[in-house]
């Protein structure tokens, strides 16, 4: 008997806070996580599952695409949704997300490192890690990191390893200041409780 599958949650054709064709992307690798998650390699079951899951305005759509393949052809199926939604990615676009891509107040340098290599992916740079080491320096939030980038020709690992190292060094200083602050403060209630 085949345990029950937990769903999956359906894809958003409809939504324009970012490219169709990077959405796709992501959610196709994901589902097929979930695939071999699940042990499923049946291409019959794969296909009808990813009809499934991905929802009605998928199906709508997949149902007028040329090249579908048959019921247990799960590849020409991929590759016909594919064809609809990749062209769908505005490279020109995406440059533009990456390149006004910030540090968060408060985000640590591996999420916005994750972040903008997330972004890169689509980006079709010819070399993502210089793009990054130099969206880190224009916009990261540590003036020590890009003044010291800016001195020093470091690798994309070594700026990354310097703003860790400033990162935790600033993180121990502050519990320290916050320490001293802590002790003057009841050292100044205990002389003026001793006054009264």
């Amino acid at each position: 008997m085949a345990s029950a599958l937990p769903p999956f949650p359906a894809f958003v054709v409809h939504d324009e806070s970012t490219s169709l064709g990077t959405r796709w992307k992501k959610w196709l690798k994901r589902f097929e996580v979930y695939l071999t998650a699940h042990e499923i390699t049946d291409n019959k079951r794969k296909r009808a599952l990813l009809l499934y899951s991905a929802g009605d305005d998928v199906a709508d759509i997949f149902d007028v695409l040329p090249n579908r393949g048959d019921d247990d052809d799960y590849s020409k199926a991929v590759d016909a949704l594919n064809k609809y939604f990749l062209p769908k990615v505005n490279k020109a676009y995406e440059v533009y997300v990456f390149r006004n891509t910030n540090q968060k107040q408060g985000e640590s340098l591996d999420s916005y490192y994750t972040r903008l290599r997330q972004l890169a992916q689509t980006c079709d740079f010819s070399n993502e890690d210089e793009e990054i080491k130099s969206q880190i320096v224009l916009s990261c939030s540590s003036s020590r990191l890009r003044r010291r980038a800016l001195r020093e020709d470091l690798s994309l690992k070594d700026l990354l390893d310097a703003g860790r190292a400033f990162e935790v060094s600033e993180h121990q200083a502050k519990g320290i200041e916050d320490s001293d602050k802590s002790a003057q403060s009841t050292e100044v209630k205990q002389v003026n409780n001793s006054r009264c």
